[in-house]
């Protein structure tokens, strides 16, 4: 760290060894006056620079500090941060400025490689974005033009009982390929766009979302939903993603729902906290095998080859939550329930 100091009325500096050798000198080079530091800033900033001095010259108020590029002997440039402080005379005028040099030149180098990289980033990001939607168009389009096809074969009775399981085999197909892009889009909204905060009146959302996926899966709606949780429980979160949790959770439910029980059920209850709220979701379905159950938050990870899912609807769950910056915890036994516990932060940046 080099050191300096500015004696304002003769314009005499005395400029210390390390201060020398930072731009290339030795001690007995280098004429001890403030021009010689005028002198080696750059051209493009000399001008600002000075201004900098005059301005704090005529207001000394707290400490003096600059960033600027100051010329080498072999005729480089370096970043300098400079940080002084002021002696005042019985008027209030500086009379002597001191303070210190330090290079920061492979600071500044990395903070623009730093910034090139997160330009490159939001690029990539960017064209990632238009990627993603314009190949899940371009792959949609055709896709419902399948479907077009196969219900106009079934409305002009051109399904019979030799290609019918024909036809079923490739709605089937379609719809799980129609669910991966839908599940890309999802994760690809999830982790670019900001939060959007506002109030959410959780128990109409579920009561909502329950009726819409109710007879899902053939379960012919017999599969019951009792909610536990206040009328008035409400809580500040990004509605979208919320929803796109109970869409999960709730069809998974309904999806993974044990018929040969009486009375196959989905409970949910809530409670709230000082710092945060709870959601848990548990039913008496088919329950998950301890082997599995340590891998259902994973992409792509399905746990039986005969699963209709993406094999992402677990992970962008767990990755939705966290982005709303809580946690989410499973607890399954196999052919008795299944449970979620939903933990979020009580926010009040609303």
């Amino acid at each position: 760290m080099g050191i300096w100091d500015w004696f304002t009325a003769s314009n005499e500096v005395y400029f210390s060894p390390m201060w020398k050798k930072q731009i290339g000198y030795e001690p007995h080079e280098l004429e001890p006056k403030f021009s010689t530091w005028i002198d080696h800033l750059h051209p493009e900033e000399r001008a600002v620079r000075l201004k900098d001095v005059e301005d704090y010259m005529a207001n000394p108020v707290g400490k003096f500090i600059l960033e600027f590029r100051f010329r080498h002997k072999n005729e480089s440039y370096i970043w300098i941060h400079s940080r002084a402080e002021t002696i005042l005379d019985e008027k209030g005028k500086v009379v002597r400025l001191y303070g210190t040099h330090l290079d920061i030149t492979k600071l500044k180098m990395n903070e623009d490689s730093l910034m090139e990289k997160n330009r490159t980033l939001q690029k990539i990001n960017s064209e990632l974005d238009n990627f993603v939607y314009r190949v899940s168009h371009d792959i949609r389009a055709p896709l419902s033009s399948c479907f077009g096809i196969l219900n106009l074969m079934e409305k002009q009775n051109l399904v019979n009982e030799g290609n019918e399981q024909y036809i079923k085999l490739l709605k089937d197909v379609l719809l799980k390929q129609e669910t991966v892009i839908k599940s890309i889009l999802d994760y690809s909204r999830n982790s670019r766009s900001d939060l959007i905060l506002e109030e959410i009146p959780l128990k109409e959302m579920i009561f909502a979302t329950f009726k819409d996926l109710k007879f899902m899966n053939d379960t012919r709606g017999v599969v019951e939903l009792f909610v536990d949780i206040p009328e008035d429980f409400s809580f500040v979160c990004d509605k979208n993603r919320v929803q796109f949790i109970l869409n999960n959770l709730l069809s998974n439910g309904i999806k993974y729902a044990d018929l040969t029980k009486d009375k196959p059920k989905i409970e949910i209850s809530a409670s709230s906290g000082d710092d945060a709220i709870a959601i848990t979701f548990r039913d008496n379905g088919i329950g998950i095998h301890t082997d599995i159950l340590p891998h259902i938050f994973e992409m792509f990870y399905r746990g039986n080859i005969e699963s209709s899912g993406s094999g992402l609807g677990l992970y962008i769950v767990k990755e939705t939550v966290e982005k709303l910056g809580g946690t989410i915890q499973v607890a399954s036994e196999f052919k008795h329930f299944t449970s979620f516990t939903i933990t979020l932060p009580q926010r009040n940046d609303f």
